[in-house]
Order: C-alpha cells, then sequence, then structure tokens
C-alpha cells in the first residue's frame, strides 16, 4: 500500500520589512524618552549634585536594559515591536537570553558608529537582518498584524506627556540657573563693592586720623564728670522729625520709619548726635555702636548679626561731623546702618525697636584711653 507524504502546513517564516521596524523604533523611542524625562526631572530637583552621572550612566543604562529585558522576556519584543506585531528570535525561531539580548542591543554602537549603516542593511539583506542581528545570531520576524491605532497612541501620548515635563523642568533648571547666577554676580559685585569701599575709607580714616588733632590732656575722672554733665542735643536742636527717637547719656539717636524696607532683607541709616566732649575727633579716639537686636512687633528678632556692617569695626566705628544747631548749641553727628535679615519682611508699621551700645574710647594725653558705654533701646515716639 502507497504511502502519501505529510502534507502538514510549514510555518512560514516573514522577516520584519524595514520600515515597520523603523516604525517600532519610533514608538520605543517616545517610550524611552518619556522614561528619561521622569528620571532626569528627578535628578534635577532631588539629587542636582547627581545630574551629570544620570545624563551620561544611568539613562543610557536604562535604554540597554529596557530592550534586553523585553527583547528577553515571554513577549521576545520590546513594546513597540509588540504593537507593530514583532519579535526577536534566534536564528531558529527561538527565545533570547538576557545576555544575547543585551548583546544584540549593544552591538547598535557599532551600526551608529558606521553612520548608521548597520540599521539600513536591514532594508537589503535577504533575512532583513541589520548588523547588530547577524553579530548576535538573531532574526526580527511579523507575528502578527500591526495595531496601528494604538501604536499611534503609545506614540503620542508619552511624546505629549514627556515634552510637558521638560518644559518644566527646563524652566526649573534655568530659574536654578538665573538665581545662581544673580547670587555669584551680586556677591562678587558686593565684594568688589566692599573691598572698593573699604580702600577708600581705609584711606578716608588714614588720612582723618593723620589730620586729627593732637589730644588734649583729661584724665579718667575728669572724663567721668564731664560725660555725667553732658545732655544729649534734643529733637528741636537737630530739627528732626524722626518717628523713632531716644536718649542714652550724651546721645540722640534716632530714624524715621519710612527708612525701613519693605522688601525682604535690606538696610536702614541710624543717626547719632552727641553732645561736644573733649578729644572726641582727637587722634586716637573712636566711638564704636554695636547693635544686639532688631525686634519686630511680633517679638522677632530681625538683625541680620553675620553681616559685615555688624561684624567688622570699620563699619561699626562712626565717624562724626561738626554740627551747630545755633550758636549756643554745639553737637557731633554721625549715621550707622542696620541690617535686616535676608527674607524678613519689616516697614515701619510692623518695627519695634533697635537695641545697642555706644562705646566711647578717647585718649587721655599721655598714651592711655578712657572707656565708657552707653547701652539704647530706640523705639517710637
Amino acid at each position: 500500500m502507497d504511502q502519501t507524504p505529510s502534507t502538514a502546513p510549514v510555518a512560514t517564516i516573514i522577516y520584519a520589512g524595514f520600515w515597520r521596524r523603523v516604525a517600532a523604533t519610533f514608538v520605543d523611542g517616545s517610550v524611552l524618552f518619556f522614561i528619561n524625562i521622569i528620571i532626569a526631572a528627578g535628578a534635577v530637583f532631588l539629587v542636582p549634585a547627581a545630574v551629570k552621572i544620570v545624563g551620561s550612566v544611568v539613562i543610557p543604562l536604562v535604554g540597554f536594559l529596557y530592550m534586553a529585558l523585553f527583547e528577553s522576556s515571554v513577549y521576545q519584543a520590546t513594546v513597540g515591536k509588540q504593537l507593530l506585531g514583532l519579535s526577536v528570535t534566534d536564528m531558529n525561531g527561538n527565545r533570547l537570553t538576557f545576555l544575547r539580548a543585551l548583546g544584540r542591543n549593544l552591538a547598535k554602537i557599532l551600526s551608529v558608529v558606521i553612520i548608521f549603516i548597520g540599521f539600513i542593511m536591514a532594508g537589503f539583506t535577504e533575512k532583513k537582518q541589520t548588523l547588530h542581528d547577524m553579530i548576535a545570531g538573531t532574526l526580527v520576524v511579523k507575528k502578527q498584524e500591526a495595531k496601528t491605532g494604538l501604536a499611534l497612541l503609545v506614540f503620542f501620548a508619552p511624546t505629549i506627556i514627556a515634552m510637558v515635563i521638560l518644559y518644566f523642568v527646563v524652566m526649573a533648571s534655568f530659574q536654578m540657573f538665573f538665581s545662581t547666577s544673580q547670587a555669584i554676580m551680586h556677591q562678587y559685585g558686593q565684594d568688589d563693592q566692599n573691598a572698593k569701599e573699604s580702600t577708600d575709607m581705609d584711606s578716608s580714616a588714614s588720612d582723618s586720623q593723620s589730620d586729627a588733632p593732637a589730644p588734649t590732656p583729661t584724665t579718667a575722672s575728669e572724663y567721668t564728670a564731664l560725660f555725667a554733665a553732658a545732655k544729649a542735643p534734643t529733637i528741636d536742636e537737630v530739627g528732626t522729625q524722626d518717628s523713632f527717637v531716644t536718649t542714652a547719656g550724651p546721645i540722640l539717636a534716632h530714624f524715621d520709619k519710612d527708612d525701613l524696607s519693605t522688601d525682604t532683607g535690606g538696610s536702614f541709616s541710624i543717626v547719632f548726635d552727641i553732645a561736644d566732649l573733649p578729644n572726641m575727633t582727637a587722634k586716637g579716639a573712636t566711638i564704636d555702636v554695636a547693635l544686639s537686636h532688631i525686634y519686630t512687633k511680633a517679638g522677632a528678632d530681625v538683625l541680620d548679626k553675620t553681616s559685615d556692617f555688624e561684624t567688622d569695626p570699620f563699619f561699626t566705628n562712626i565717624s562724626l561731623s561738626d554740627f551747630s544747631s545755633d550758636e549756643n548749641t554745639t553737637y557731633y553727628e554721625a549715621s550707622r546702618n542696620a541690617t535686616i535679615k535676608d527674607g524678613s519682611l519689616v516697614s515701619g508699621e510692623t518695627f519695634a525697636s533697635v537695641t545697642g551700645t555706644v562705646v566711647f574710647t578717647l585718649p587721655t594725653g599721655d598714651g592711655k584711653t578712657f572707656t565708657t558705654s552707653y547701652p539704647f533701646t530706640i523705639k517710637a515716639k
């Protein structure tokens, strides 16, 4: 009895066409773009110092793992290839191991190096293999019809969302860069200005000291009696309309609420009118104003104690100018900047008081000095 050969159908392998593979690449590119934007945004906002490492190491690694894990999975295809009805196999149609899938994707580097010719080879080789397919011994085959609508959705949706996220990341990065640049420029500018002012003021102080008269011999007991008898100039005598005023011994201290900034931080000037006493402008004399607190009505201390105006003796020492309001009244006037902490909102309406101490160090004429101090609190009159 004759036996008829088996006519069971043999599975036909349909190699994936070049353009179908290109379309799958675009879909995978959109998915990876979305993932990478999320990673980059997290790095920018959470770990700014690691941005370079994320960009040069983490993101490329994510791409290689994405491809290798999906192509060695039960799906045998990335998201893009699945939606385009493709799968990746070895030369016998079997599923790839992870290492083989990883090697296939690492070999894409060679396809890129030769100006993408390695990818274009899929358009004219017999089994539509790329260079990296040939190196890894793999095939990309058509398993089913493409899900075109879903593929378009997966391409556009992540891309649009990623672009929106990217916009905010870029804007935030620009803002951070701009703020940092401003701070650096301000710091350099402030340092330069401070250096210039310090040089100018050092020169002025040096000239002032060299031009200062020699002290009149005055003993400590004489100074004590003179300070005890001295009276501070009055508001009427100095002609001020300032809203914050106090007297302390021979000192009238004052400033106006309108001088206070309503911005965050900043500084304002306190004026000190001092009764005429011996040797206050003599060589070796210093008058130092140390501020201790600037209080708001809420009880917050907003004095910036780290400012140069509070730590550098050059700024805490005040220089006197001779003033006479009439023939019978002579006094000296000086001013001193007070610095408010950055981020502290202070205005005349929220301001309470300034406290500090004026320290006089005056020469006695025999190589020694006399020192006395007057604490003060300036409040609204």
